[in-house]
């Protein structure tokens, strides 16, 4: 006795909803992979860039000092009070800026991190659509609620 050709078309369709799914499954995994590799990769350019903001805040105040000693010395105010007051100031300036560059480097850190889980969940989202998607076509491949009478 010969298949009918409604059973052939469903197992054709069910087959190529599970290959479609497989794909789709295997491609989200490999896009997800990527991303982390991605967001590996530019937290890890921020460092760069961040310690290099660091070297020329350092190296700034430390020219600033100099600068202000100097000017100190050459008018002859060397170590009076306002002129370590004025020398205390640049100091302070200069860690304010350390902690400000420290503070926002890892609120970017968090930043990407929660765009990395977004991303995560989004992918695990997709593959459950995915499967969701195959079981709907297979159950309407099988005659749907129709298979139930």
């Amino acid at each position: 006795m010969p298949i009918p050709l409604p059973i052939i078309a469903a197992v054709i369709g069910i087959g190529s909803a599970a290959v479609g799914t497989a794909s789709q499954i295997s491609a989200n995994n490999k896009a997800s992979k990527a991303q982390r590799e991605a967001n590996r990769i530019q937290r890890e350019a921020n460092n760069f860039q961040s310690a290099r903001e660091r070297q020329d805040a350092v190296r700034d105040a430390r020219i600033s000092y100099a600068e202000q000693v100097s000017a100190q010395e050459s008018q002859g105010v060397g170590g009076s009070s306002a002129g370590r007051g004025a020398l205390s100031s640049t100091s302070s300036q200069a860690r304010g800026n350390l902690n400000f560059m420290d503070q926002y480097n890892l609120l970017m850190d968090q930043a990407g991190a929660s765009i990395g889980r977004a991303n995560r969940y989004a992918s695990k989202a997709n593959t459950a659509g995915s499967i969701a998607s195959f079981g709907f076509s297979a159950f309407g491949a099988s005659g749907g609620f129709g298979a139930f009478k």
